[in-house]
Parts: C-alpha cells; structure tokens; sequence
C-alpha cells in the first residue's frame, strides 16, 4: 500500500506543489474536511497528530481560527513531507516522515486524525482500514476521527477505493462505544469519530 500512496501523492506534490490539489482535494472539498474534522473536539490546548499530514495544510487551518495546540504532523511520502516543512519553516520541528502502521504505539497524542489517509487504492483496503483505525485510537487519549471517501459517492475514480460508512461504522463499535459517523459534509466523503 505504502508504494502506491507515495507515488500517487509524489505526483500529485510535483505537478501541484503545497496546495489542495496536491494531495488531490479542491480547496472547497480541504474546507469542508477540515472543518468536519476539527469538530472531534476542543483542540485548544491540547496534542494532535495529523496522520498523512501531506503539505500541512491543516496546521494553517488550525491558526486561520485561532485553535492553538500542540500539531505534530507525518507523512509516508518524503515530497509531501518537504513540501510541508518549506511552508512552514519555522515549524519544520512539526513534521515528519513516518509510516503510523509501522511505528510502535509508543507516544499519545489528546486528538488523532487521518484526512483521506486510505483514498488511494490498494490490495487489502478494508484491513488497512481496521489497522489504521485500532492504531489512531491506541494512540489518542481524547478522541481520533478518520476521513474516507464512501460507496456511496455520486461517481466512482477508479485508483481510488470507497469504503462502506456502514461497514466502517461496525467496525469502530466493536472497540468504542462512543462513535460518531458525519456523512453531511461532502457527498461523496464520511467521517468516523472514536471517543474514549
């Protein structure tokens, strides 16, 4: 899976450089994602990774309204980690390359999120799916929220996979009771909150 998320998002980095389309989003779509996401919480104050970071652009987000917290943002694909590192040089300290699958869960974080971190397609995309929403939630001691494209998207790309929210839903129940799934914001996107 790692191979195929680094050159989809290496592509994309190169041709669009630290913007909405070069991770593959249109800056209504960042929007609306971003919002849905920093709605997992109080953010102020608190720690928060940002798994598949790409450019950073959620760290600006976060200042354009006033939420300060402690950002820590990784990535699995060395471009968009540069890309986030020259947009923020005087927080380069915030960002990194790393696979979170292949870490050990040894930092926690208040909130965790992962913004389309699965969209590109792979051989086993609903195990990936499990592995990434078990390692967000050992990670978080407050909440994780993960955002993914859904079956039931007006129109289908295909290097690109949907997950079932109903699926995905009954999937995060099996570990936490407090979860919340938001499929109003785009219509071809949800969103899973797991609360501790």
């Amino acid at each position: 899976m790692t191979e195929n998320i680094v050159r989809y998002f290496t592509n994309l980095g190169t041709r669009y450089g630290a913007s909405p389309e070069g991770v593959g989003w249109s800056p209504a779509a960042q929007r609306a994602r971003f919002n849905t996401i920093a709605s997992v919480g109080d953010l102020n104050g608190a720690s928060l990774l940002d798994v598949g970071c790409g450019s950073g652009a959620f760290l600006d987000h976060l200042e354009r309204h006033r939420i300060q917290c402690d950002y820590r943002g990784i990535d699995v694909t060395p471009l968009q980690v540069d890309l986030a590192i020259r947009a923020h040089p005087t927080q380069a300290h915030r960002f990194r390359l790393a696979n979170v699958l292949e870490e050990p869960v040894t930092e926690q974080h208040d909130y965790v999120v992962a913004n389309g971190a699965l969209n590109v397609g792979c051989d086993d995309p609903v195990g990936e799916m499990k592995s990434l929403l078990d390692v967000i939630y050992r990670r978080c001691r407050v909440a994780c929220v993960a955002t993914m494209i859904s079956t039931r998207a007006p129109r289908r790309l295909d290097h690109l996979h949907y997950f079932d929210p109903v699926d995905v839903l009954a999937y995060a129940r099996q570990h936490c009771h407090r979860v919340r799934l938001d499929h109003a914001y785009l219509p071809h996107d949800f969103a899973i909150f797991c609360y501790k």
